[in-house]
């Protein structure tokens, strides 16, 4: 028998419909209608079960078929004090935050132990918490990957993550689809830099994944949309990167199609906004600390998943893959006869040894992420220099503007004004035909 929230009175008893129920055929019973071996069918008990019931409405009338332990406090109650210093707390320090959250920060900072669904039922009642109404949708299930390292997805998160306490930043997230395991790290911008610093991170701890998941951004696709492009104008520095190491790109058509990711975003839009505002922090430096050392550790022990297979899909970073270069902004120039090549306003002087094809050969200009110059020929580095009268010419290509000063010159009088020239009287134009 299923309890209905409906309640109906009978004198000053309330009964619920199962308990006006049996109060109809106790009443049946008491009258001879019924014998009590048919009376415990019609209820589903047993026969001793329907002899205690009768014996407790001869005694206490239709109060003796109510339970006893309605309308009581329950031991397991939480005590009316507590309840008013956690609803006092969390309106004061946490109005803002998810009851799940809330309850966390509770135990953790204030050492009160409270459910997620007791917290949950006192910031209703208090208020502070309004319940939503989900939507149902349609989705068609995608398990996940059977391996760890089988599946990376990585995207960039655009939010005001120091709540205008700092300057503006993108946290860029990778997220393993096996297990949960998630990498992160804040940038400037959405940027190629932020990514590859985040990629070195995930390849120095657990080496190369088979796969990255993300999106059709511009640090990863040009406008054609081909990260495989030969022509090194056609090809992004992730995307030449991520070829170089032998791991697999796959554009995500939508946002929904990488749904971990994107989850990912919203749960740190909440709970790392709010865990950076109780610390304190307002710069790049302290966030990216925070991140690496409490926040993450923290949140992948409490939320990282067992995956179904115990093998490891990543494949091994070995000796022939030079992370500093490979990951690394890169460009081709060609060298001259002279043996020196042009980049960005710079000439550059190659020193000995030269190898052979080096002459009209192609260079690599390698600008590492600590920002050092490196030139790569055929795998091999080479030794550079920048003569003094070069960099004077770069300098004056930097510093000097065209129709502008330099820093040395001095100020230039102004012009004298021109007078018309008129031509003499027995000038040419001026005779007759």
């Amino acid at each position: 028998n299923v309890l209905i929230n409906v309640r109906m009175v009978k004198g000053t008893i309330t009964l619920s419909s199962k308990e006006l129920h049996r109060s109809k055929i106790i009443h049946e019973v008491e009258k001879g209608h019924i014998r009590q071996w048919e009376a415990a069918e019609a209820l589903g008990v047993s026969e001793r079960q329907m002899r205690r019931l009768i014996r407790q409405y001869r005694k206490e009338g239709d109060k003796g078929l109510v339970h006893g332990l309605r309308g009581r406090t329950s031991v397991r109650g939480i005590p009316p004090d507590l309840r008013v210093r956690a609803v006092s707390i969390i309106r004061e320090k946490y109005p803002d935050f998810g009851p799940t959250f809330a309850g966390e920060k509770l135990w953790e900072l204030d050492g009160i132990k409270l459910s997620d669904e007791t917290v949950r039922k006192l910031m209703i009642d208090a208020g502070i918490w309004k319940p939503r109404k989900h939507k149902e949708r349609h989705r068609k299930k995608r398990e996940r990957r059977r391996c760890f390292g089988e599946l990376v997805q990585m995207d960039g998160s655009h939010h005001d993550w120091l709540e205008g306490r700092g300057p503006k930043m993108v946290l860029m997230a990778m997220i393993d689809d096996a297990t949960g395991v998630v990498r992160s790290l804040f940038g400037p911008g959405e940027d190629t830099r932020t990514g590859m610093l985040l990629l070195r991170m995930w390849l120095s701890e657990f080496g190369r994944p088979r796969a990255i998941y993300a999106d059709r951004h511009s640090i990863w696709v040009t406008q054609k949309g081909d990260v495989g492009e030969k022509e090194d104008s056609q090809t992004t520095q992730l995307g030449r990167a991520l070829g170089e190491l032998g791991i697999e790109y796959i554009p995500a058509g939508s946002p929904q199609a990488k749904g971990r990711v994107e989850r990912l975003n919203g749960i740190f839009q909440d709970r790392l906004v709010k865990e950076l505002r109780l610390a304190g922090i307002d710069t790049m430096e302290d966030a990216n600390k925070f991140l690496v050392e409490t926040f993450l550790p923290r949140y992948n022990g409490k939320f990282r998943k067992e995956a179904a297979s115990k093998a490891n899909a990543h494949m091994r970073l070995g000796r022939q893959f030079d992370l500093c270069h490979i990951l690394s902004g890169q460009e081709k120039r060609t060298v001259q006869n002279d043996y020196t090549i042009r980049w960005n306003k710079r000439i550059f002087q190659i020193g000995k040894p030269v190898y052979p094809g080096l002459r009209g050969g192609k260079v690599i200009v390698a600008v590492h992420l600590d920002g050092s110059l490196h030139l790569v020929f055929n795998n091999k580095e080479l030794a550079w220099e920048e003569p003094a009268m070069f960099i004077n010419v770069s300098e004056k290509c930097h510093t000097t503007p065209r129709g502008s000063m330099g820093k040395d010159a001095s100020p230039k009088p102004p012009p004298k004004p021109r007078t018309p020239w008129v031509p003499p009287p027995d000038h040419p134009w001026r005779r007759s035909y």
